[in-house]
């Protein structure tokens, strides 16, 4: 369970929740134990300023009275409240009057909150005779927890010391309770937002889930088979496209494997029917003439080396898929080579009456893997001399243009059909089984992969192989080869094809 992405989610959605809750809940707290402690501040400095004030008035209409008479009048009888205790101290520390007065503990007037002298620290005292103005929390005693606000005044000319002592247990109470809410609240939030980021990952990723069925039951058998995709523009949706076009690759991938196996068996199953039925036919026989075994094994011969070239065109496709093949690069001269190509074949040009033209630029210098041009080059040439009928004419070319070298071989005769020419790259397809069969034995595999091969020998130097057109007057195609480093210079185009 906690391996699911769900469970992630959810752990990792709870942890910033947590952290998020807890920042918010310190914060809180803390600016408002600040707000009340300095709303407790300014509430003693107001009542110390009212209680000077109503003093000097005091002092001002009786001025007979002495100064303790007055502080203990007005302590005991006007500033009465039930969380402050007051008490005045002269220069000596000595206490002049105070708020509370055990003598008079049966006057029911008497403030709940009772502070004397004695239960006030020393040093506090003080550091109250010592600053004008002094702020300053303590515990009582009994541990509670008491601010005391001292202001030094002159009356009279003479200095006093009037402290205000406020009882902090309200605000405190206040302060627990919210701490209280706190721990309390964010506990159920955490588990309500467990809960329901729980309910809300596993409802977002149920699209995963039936992606991840579907594509449990999908095989090499169904790949026809494709993901759910419930909305298309979102990350899931964008993901199931994105599969479902894999699949669309690997379908097409193994529908050419299926084809590609059942050609290479059905090519390799002739040849070796011929070869096996030639000995047999041999083998029964007692007596037979020297002519008819030397006929026997020029078949077998032939069909061997067929088969043999089949084989090594297998093997040159299978090295090239997996990225093994390595290109032995050298300079060499274009020119040349097509010219040595076309002495390869003038025999076959004459067995078949046919006409063979070269024209080509003089010096064009290429880099790359001679040997590889060469059978791309006899490739082509090749598929021109079985598909050119007797008295046809073969035409090659070779210029260089905008940074590329383009070979155009041109042949007379039928055009291939339309719905074959965007077939005629794929292994083992031709377009004309019957009329290929006849000349199959004197020139190349006639298994249909010379123009594969050629394709991918085009790409293996950066260039390309297309068919550049084909009617019922010619067949065209072009082989663009780019300008290397170490030929000549030019702006470079990219190949036509």
């Amino acid at each position: 369970m906690f391996n699911s992405i769900r469970a992630h989610l959810t752990l990792w959605y709870a942890a910033v929740l947590t952290l998020v809750l807890i920042a918010f809940a310190v914060t809180v707290y803390f600016l408002l134990a600040q707000t009340i402690s300095r709303l407790t501040d300014n509430s003693l400095k107001d009542v110390n300023d009212s209680l000077i004030a109503s003093i000097a008035a005091e002092k001002d209409e009786d001025e007979e009275k002495s100064d303790g008479e007055i502080f203990n009048e007005k302590l005991q009888e006007d500033f009465r409240f039930r969380d402050l205790a007051f008490i005045v101290f002269d220069e000596k520390q000595n206490v002049v009057a105070k708020s509370f007065d055990a003598n008079n503990r049966a006057n029911s007037q008497l403030p709940k909150f009772e502070v004397s002298a004695a239960q006030i620290p020393p040093e506090i005292i003080k550091n109250s005779a010592q600053n004008a103005e002094y702020f300053q929390t303590f515990f009582l005693p009994d541990k509670t927890e008491v601010k005391i606000f001292a202001q030094i005044i002159n009356f009279n000319g003479q200095n006093y010391v009037v402290a205000i002592l406020r009882s902090l247990t309200e605000q405190n109470q206040l302060l627990a309770k919210i701490r209280f809410i706190f721990f309390v609240v964010i506990p159920l939030v955490l588990l309500a937002a467990i809960f329901g980021g729980y309910y809300l990952a596993r409802k977002s990723l149920a699209p995963v889930v039936e992606m991840n069925k579907k594509a449990a039951l999908i095989s090499s058998t169904n790949l026809n088979e494709r993901l759910p995709i419930a909305n298309e523009k979102d990350e899931l949706g964008e993901l199931a496209t994105t599969f479902n076009q894999l699949l669309s690759r690997l379908e097409t991938s193994f529908e050419q494997q299926r084809r590609f196996m059942a050609d290479a068996s059905h090519e390799l199953r002739t040849p070796l029917a011929i070869v096996r039925g030639e000995a047999e036919v041999a083998l029964q026989k007692d007596s037979r003439s020297k002519d008819e075994y030397r006929e026997s094994l020029e078949i077998i011969d032939d069909e061997s080396k067929r088969l043999t070239r089949i084989v090594e065109d297998l093997f040159t496709l299978a090295r090239a898929d997996a990225g093994q093949y390595p290109l032995q690069k050298t300079d060499f001269y274009l020119d040349e080579l097509l010219a040595e190509c076309g002495r390869a074949v003038r025999t076959l040009f004459a067995k078949n009456n046919l006409s063979f033209n070269l024209e080509t630029e003089n010096e064009l210098l290429f880099h790359g893997d001679e040997t590889l041009i060469r059978r791309l080059i006899m490739n082509l040439l090749d598929n021109a001399i079985k598909y050119t009928p007797p008295i046809g004419e073969i035409f090659v070319s070779c210029k260089s243009e905008d940074g590329n070298y383009e070979i155009k071989v041109f042949n007379t005769g039928e055009a291939i059909p339309p719905e074959a020419q965007t077939h005629i790259f794929e292994r083992f397809y031709r377009t004309d089984k019957a009329r290929s069969r006849q000349k199959e034995n004197e020139i190349g595999t006639g298994a249909g992969l010379g123009l594969s091969i050629g394709r991918w020998i085009a790409k293996a130097h950066d260039g390309c192989l297309e068919l550049l057109f084909s009617n019922n007057l010619q067949t065209a195609f072009i082989i663009s080869l780019p300008f290397t480093s170490k030929t000549k210079y030019i702006f470079r185009k990219k190949p036509r094809c």
